[in-house]
């Protein structure tokens, strides 16, 4: 039961993430938001193939979290500095206790 509730608050943190990145890259200017936007696609693209849970070459905890980090991390900062710094915060909370179980714990593939 507890490995279903932190994959379904996993789930909803990545499909936040793309949210966040999709408000920020409307929120800037026209270069920026095709800079923001095709990152945007990158990302999923890279997630779906080296950091999803059933991905057949899914990389090794230790890369999935430097990328995590990294992830997260940016999401944060553009939240914080074009959306709001309270929905950053929230975030980042959010972020940093999924992520911090997700490598503590662990879980064999769902």
């Amino acid at each position: 039961m507890i490995k279903l509730i932190h994959a379904s608050i996993r789930c909803l943190l990545e499909m936040t993430t793309i949210i966040l990145f999709l408000i920020s890259g409307l929120r800037t200017a026209s270069w920026q938001r095709i800079t923001i936007l095709l990152t945007l696609l990158l990302l999923i693209l890279f997630w779906s193939r080296y950091m999803a849970p059933l991905s057949a070459s899914r990389w090794p905890s230790h890369r999935r979290l430097l990328v995590e980090c990294l992830l997260f991390g940016s999401t944060i900062i553009l939240t914080y500095s074009l959306i709001n710094p309270i929905w950053a915060s929230v975030y980042a909370v959010i972020a940093i206790i999924n992520t911090t179980s997700e490598h503590l714990i662990t879980t064999p593939s769902l």
